[in-house]
């Protein structure tokens, strides 16, 4: 509210001493704010929480999807390791719109980083949608791998299984390998649909550049497993990198967003110790 009264005003989201910048559209008058909170530092990697907020509103609303990509900055040069988040993941309770994601292996020498951000209130079509129950009926052909529909270079292989560390539970793991004819690791989107009721306790999504492949697993308590199982609605989803960034607000000017990252780890361990833990 204006000290006058006569306007509901949006309070800018400044916690953690954040770093801000412009999110702009193509065809768009009005704009978004996305800040990179300070970064913190643990065992696990460095957690990077970030948030979207629009100046003009008292109210945000959550996007559809949401890709980010962290590089490393050692002294004035970028690393050639990017680390890519793109699970739409919001942290509860947050008054506008925050994901907060883990990069594990975070080189030591890396005292900053580079973030790009990207958000999308349209859904992206999937160049390939492969139903879980498809995936059950002919699990030999999908755990040898399949080509990506329209995707040049890049095999995928999936399986379900047990979860090691709960036999009650269940995990999907993903893997993408890329020929020399792909674009490279960062080039798709790999991720699961399900029941909004449905969600996975803990994704991570791994990427290794060098050897040109991706592994994404997807774990689910047993109090989920049979209902993901069972749906209709579960499938396994690939969008292009492309795709998802058509027509999505984007950084304006195309900068990075450029935030320190402290050598001193917290003193409290992180809520999320993988790229996303479920909060529930």
């Amino acid at each position: 509210m204006t000290e006058d009264g006569r306007d509901i005003v949006s309070k800018p989201y400044d916690r953690s001493s954040p770093r801000a910048a412009t999110l702009a559209r193509a065809g768009e008058n009005g704009r978004l704010i996305t800040r990179v909170h300070r970064p913190s530092q643990h065992k696990n990697g460095v957690q990077f929480p970030i948030s979207i907020q629009d100046p003009d509103s008292h109210f945000t609303p959550r996007p559809s999807q949401i890709w980010i990509e962290v590089t490393p900055v050692v002294g004035t040069e970028t690393r050639r390791q990017t680390y890519y988040f793109y699970d739409a993941n919001f942290e509860p309770k947050s008054p506008v719109p925050m994901v907060s994601w883990n990069a594990s292996n975070w080189p030591k020498i890396a005292s900053a980083a580079d973030v790009r951000v990207w958000a999308k209130y349209e859904p992206t079509p999937s160049v390939q949608s492969i139903p879980v129950e498809q995936v059950k009926q002919n699990s030999p052909r999908y755990s040898e791998g399949i080509a990506v529909n329209g995707v040049e270079g890049v095999k995928l292989t999936i399986n379900i299984m047990p979860n090691r560390d709960d036999s009650t539970g269940l995990v999907v793991q993903i893997a993408e390998s890329h020929s020399d004819r792909s674009k490279g690791v960062g080039s798709i989107r790999v991720g699961l649909e399900t029941d909004e009721a449905i969600i996975p306790s803990r994704v991570t999504h791994q990427f290794e550049p060098d050897n040109r492949l991706a592994v994404h697993t997807f774990e689910f308590e047993a109090s989920n497993s049979e209902a993901f199982l069972a749906s209709a609605r579960s499938r396994v989803s690939i969008q292009t990198r492309t795709a998802v960034h058509e027509g999505a607000w984007q950084l304006q000017g195309g900068q990075p967003v450029r935030v320190e990252v402290s050598s001193v780890p917290d003193s409290l361990p992180p809520a999320n110790l993988s790229t996303f833990v479920s909060p529930h």
